[in-house]
């Protein structure tokens, strides 16, 4: 099972579209809070290869499925993939601490 989360909106005029370190450097370190984002869809993907992060980017700006309701995944969104939690960044991914907060 792997889930998209994004900034809820209260906080997207503040985080959404930030790059990790810009998102750091504006609201300071540990910003990147999972209690600043909502948990917009729960999904499984089957492939006859391993699952990359690119693959998720990848089904979520090209491949969109039809009862997703969030924007494209993009900068600033969270991918929760093999039990462990990854931003989208400007140019790849950081995983981030969020494992067991709310």
């Amino acid at each position: 099972m792997y889930r998209l989360y994004q900034v809820k909106k209260d906080k997207f005029m503040d985080f959404a579209f930030l790059s990790f370190d810009e998102a750091e450097s504006r609201f300071g370190e540990g910003a990147v809070k999972k209690e600043n984002y909502n948990l917009v869809y729960e999904f499984e993907m089957y492939s006859d290869e391993d699952i990359h992060l690119d693959d998720i980017y990848f089904a979520f700006n090209v491949c969109i499925p039809a009862d997703f309701k969030g924007h494209s995944l993009s900068v600033s969104d969270v991918v929760e993939y093999e039990g462990s939690f990854y931003y989208c960044d400007d140019f790849g991914w950081k995983k981030l601490d969020w494992e067991g907060k709310e």
